[in-house]
């Protein structure tokens, strides 16, 4: 627990910063609600038992800034079990009333000290909204830096910012290495090798690249994840075999909405993703960058817009942020002539 004085145009703010606790709860769901009403993303946690029996369980800790008596503001982090390596910040929102003190900033401090602290944390990451650019300076500031983005992934969320032009909005992926300063050897085509440094030089973590296409062999290991509130499904490809074009297919066949779109996290540190990233491409995927460090098992992201128009131009985003969004527009403009 610490207390800081903080100041917005000439008035002063006594603010105190500590770990959520389990009568919090029903403040935390105020929090939500003052920002998104009733259309958060996460459903499930507009019920304070939800939160306190995920802090219970370890999955999810909360971080707040208590002021004048109430809870000003709340960010979450989530520790995955093993054997995931990344911590993802989540649910940032300070109170309208509260905001322009600089509040966010001190949480996203004490969240980065603790990811810094936990063992088995390689990296941390999270998703950032881009109809603001508030969570992108904020993390950058810390060190985390723009690797990605989700062009299609939030569909029903109302909140007090402008909207973009986009009838679902775009997540840019932002990353931290913690305990992990070597990613191995990613197999990627030589047309993404120059990006891939890039990200990577940026983080400070060492790769080696491999621009072979190995053929697809044996059989594929697929996950998935729809989330049936934004219409949006998550494919995780850990291993990437003969049958993968099936595999890719029988999962959208089971999500057919008309503003379905796709994500495909492709795991690079297996020998065969080059070839697998060809064969996406033609079902109608691109890529739209990477989530490391994953500690094995690197990701390329590849998206799958649907019907879905996406303009990119409308993003509110910083200017590292905005010239990886470039390079990934014209990977969407090229898949589209595709």
């Amino acid at each position: 627990m610490e207390y800081r004085i903080l100041q917005r145009d000439g008035e002063s703010l006594r603010v105190c910063f500590r770990e959520s606790r389990e009568d919090d709860a029903p403040a935390l769901v105020e929090c939500i609600r003052d920002e998104y009403g009733s259309t958060y993303l996460k459903q499930n946690f507009y019920n304070p038992a939800t939160l306190v029996r995920q802090q219970r369980e370890g999955y999810c800790r909360f971080l707040v800034a208590e002021a004048a008596g109430e809870i000003a503001a709340v960010l979450g982090l989530k520790f995955p079990p093993p054997p995931e390596t990344m911590c993802e910040w989540i649910t940032g929102i300070v109170l309208k009333k509260y905001r322009r003190y600089g509040i966010m900033n001190r949480l996203f401090d004490m969240a980065l000290r603790e990811m810094l602290c936990r063992k088995g944390i390689a990296s941390g990451y999270g998703f950032s909204v881009t109809y603001h650019d508030i969570s992108q300076r904020s993390m950058g500031r810390l060190g985390f830096r723009p690797c990605g983005f989700l062009p299609s992934a939030l569909l029903n969320m109302t909140h007090s910012f402008l909207q973009d032009a986009n009838r679902k909005r775009p997540l840019v992926i932002i990353v931290r290495k913690m305990n992990q300063e070597d990613a191995g050897v990613l197999h990627i085509p030589a047309r993404h090798e120059d990006i891939a440094k890039e990200i990577y030089r940026a983080l400070g973590v060492h790769i080696e690249t491999d621009t072979r296409p190995v053929p697809l062999l044996g059989s594929s290991v697929c996950r998935e994840a729809q989330d049936a509130g934004q219409l949006d499904c998550t494919i995780w490809v850990d291993e990437s075999g003969t049958d993968l074009a099936e595999c890719i297919r029988d999962i959208e066949s089971r999500y057919q909405e008309p503003l379905q779109t796709y994500n495909v996290f492709l795991n690079i540190s297996d020998a065969k993703a080059v070839a697998a990233y060809e064969l996406l491409c033609q079902m109608g995927y691109f890529f739209s960058g990477w989530r490391p460090i994953c500690c094995g098992h690197e990701i390329m992201v590849l998206h799958k817009r649907g019907g879905l128009p996406i303009d990119f131009g409308s993003l509110v985003l910083t200017e590292e942020a905005a010239r990886l969004r470039d390079y990934v527009k014209n990977c969407y403009e090229d898949g589209i002539g595709r």
